[in-house]
């Protein structure tokens, strides 16, 4: 099996924006992020989207159920037997 570049693995690449490496890898590794402007622009894009992200709690979910998921699981699901009401 032919060994994967670290920036081709999602997680080692992650790993790499995130700091979770020895100080001489990362130096190693934002010099190779430096010198390749497609690589460069690559990590700032995952960086950008990293930060955007944000955990969510079930309640704030299910807040966002359209009125037709709903509608499904009261009048549709129910025809199967699932009991109640």
């Amino acid at each position: 099996m032919t060994p994967v570049a670290w920036h081709d693995d999602p997680a080692e690449f992650d790993r790499t924006l995130e700091g979770e490496l020895p100080p001489e890898v990362r130096a190693e590794r934002e010099a190779e992020m430096a010198a390749d402007p497609a690589l460069k622009a690559r990590a700032d894009a995952r960086r950008r989207f990293l930060d955007g992200l944000a955990a969510v709690s079930y309640t704030h979910l299910r807040a966002h159920e359209t009125y037709l998921l709903i509608s499904y699981a009261v009048f549709c699901l129910k025809r199967g037997g699932g009991g109640g009401g």
